[in-house]
């Protein structure tokens, strides 16, 4: 991989700034991902609160069902991994 030309400009920053940049991107991500994920959660609240307020039954969500089946196979993955590197 050839590099890239701006690195070829002026002198090396110190690694410190490098460093503070990122976790500087890295505290962005996480607020943009905590924003996203709250304004999703509201929604579902607020469908759960309208069905129990008005004695129905709860909506269904595949969501849920999707990520436990997800987390249930990643985990018997890693076991199996595990297992076979002993």
């Amino acid at each position: 991989m050839r590099e890239p030309a701006w690195r070829k400009t002026g002198s090396t920053p110190d690694y410190r700034f490098s460093l503070a940049n990122e976790t500087t991107f890295l505290a962005w991500i996480r607020t943009s991902l905590a924003l996203i994920v709250g304004a999703l959660a509201y929604r579902r609240w607020a469908q759960m609160e309208e069905a129990m307020r008005n004695n129905r039954e709860l909506p269904f969500s595949g969501v849920m069902l999707v990520m436990t089946v997800g987390v249930a196979a990643a985990a018997f993955i890693l076991a199996v991994l595990l297992l076979v590197a002993r």
